[in-house]
């Protein structure tokens, strides 16, 4: 790597050797999840649209309903136009995969965030399919937007969730995030990005 060989003697080593590595071309970096699975993250291109398609497949109703306010979903050619060709700059997006047997991406989670016009600020959501829920590939994702977001001028994040969310409140939490109101069944937080998220507590 970078002109040096690198002798890694165990699977533990290898996968902490590519989480270090700094983020390549687009943006690209790389995670361990607690469990050891290595996960690639990146900012969402249309490129992408595939991945989207087969993780709405592969979510519970429940995560349906939560994100998208309905049990069942058919998302359209425009809402999948609208959930991949982001411009990054008032509309970011990150997501996570692993990689199938075959060496494809398997998408399992994205991050996004929507700037308020004339603002330092943007509402954010997250979703992560099932199988990988309660596994810190949320955690991971909005690090990841985190940083993103600070080079676009956005400076605060802003969560509005269902306030029976419990997996996703604490998440939040756990992220720096604080409760501004809870009203009507409806949790609005918000979290001031730090320059660097990974140094937090």
């Amino acid at each position: 790597f970078d002109g040096r060989l690198v002798r890694l003697r165990s699977r533990r080593a290898v996968l902490k050797f590519l989480e270090d590595l700094p983020p390549g071309p687009g943006g690209e970096r790389h995670h361990t999840l607690s469990d050891g699975t290595p996960v690639t993250i990146r900012p969402i291109t249309s490129v992408d649209r595939p991945l989207f398609e087969r993780a709405i497949r592969e979510v519970s109703e429940q995560t349906l309903r939560d994100r998208f306010h309905a049990s069942s979903f058919r998302p359209t050619s425009s809402t999948l136009d609208y959930l991949t060709n982001v411009d990054q700059i008032s509309h970011l997006a990150v997501g996570a995969a692993t990689a199938d047997p075959d060496g494809s991406d398997h998408g399992i989670g994205v991050a996004r965030c929507i700037r308020r016009p004339g603002t330092n600020r943007a509402e954010l959501a997250v979703t992560v399919i099932d199988a990988f829920q309660g596994r810190g590939v949320g955690s991971a994702l909005v690090d990841a937007l985190e940083e993103l977001a600070l080079t676009r001028g956005i400076e605060i994040f802003e969560a509005i969730v269902d306030a029976e969310r419990r997996t996703l409140l604490r998440m939040l939490h756990r992220n720096g995030f604080h409760m501004v109101r809870c009203e009507d069944g409806i949790a609005e937080l918000e979290r001031r990005i730090e320059p660097n998220p990974t140094d937090r507590p």
